[in-house]
């Protein structure tokens, strides 16, 4: 049994997708693309070496390398959403003495 999802929905969908992991890609892109760089024009000529003798293996690491090299997402401090159920942190609070 199909469900049809309207295509605007199906659009908007795509659309955040696309935003949130749009970095990602670029990196593991630009790391592929280094790697296998890396394998044509230094390589290893005997063949002996396990992350250069093949094209596939230093473009994937070059990727994986690339994945791991994307910026992380860091909240502002004043960020007033409290995921984790965690309270928001506050600056030393002054402690008013009694007489």
């Amino acid at each position: 049994m199909k469900i049809d999802i309207p295509l605007s929905i199906q659009n908007r969908r795509m659309r955040k997708i696309i935003e949130k992991y749009r970095k990602t890609a670029l990196f593991v892109l630009l790391g592929a693309g280094i790697g296998f760089a890396y394998w044509r024009f230094v390589g290893c000529t005997s063949g002996t070496c396990p992350m250069t003798a093949n094209w596939h293996t230093s473009t994937m690491m070059g990727g994986l390398i690339g994945m791991l090299a994307v910026p992380s997402k860091r909240k502002s401090e004043n960020s007033k959403s409290d995921e984790g159920g965690l309270a928001e942190k506050t600056g030393p609070q002054e402690v008013k003495e009694q007489s």
